[in-house]
């Protein structure tokens, strides 16, 4: 007996018909079934987080409004008016938080870069 005729009776010997309906159904069931508990955990989640993040929302937009209020607030009254002007461009929180930020990015691409 040749090799090839000896692997063919092997191989016929374990071969058991499969029904393939039944195999697909159950694989679809259970992607299904999956498919369904997922969808259901991420309503409830987004069910749960929605009114969180509503009230994070709502804080962090006081606090811009605060914030951007507290930017054009001048550091020093002026009297002359000459000097108001020359300083106005840097007599400001904002103005103040902009040059600290060049200055940062300077030290940083002096130091890093």
């Amino acid at each position: 007996m040749n090799d090839q005729q000896y692997f063919f009776d092997r191989f016929s010997e374990a071969d058991e018909p499969l029904d393939g309906t039944s195999f697909s159904a159950a694989v679809m069931a259970k992607i299904y079934g999956e498919s369904r508990r997922a969808v259901a955990i991420w309503a409830v989640a987004i069910l749960i987080a929605a009114p969180v993040l509503y009230k994070l929302l709502q804080l962090t937009l006081e606090m811009v409004a605060i914030f951007t209020s507290l930017l054009p607030q001048e550091l020093t009254v002026v009297d002359n008016a000459v000097l108001a002007d020359i300083v106005s461009p840097v007599n400001s929180v904002g103005a103040v938080i902009a040059v600290a930020i060049l200055v940062f990015r300077w030290i940083y691409r002096r130091v890093i870069g």
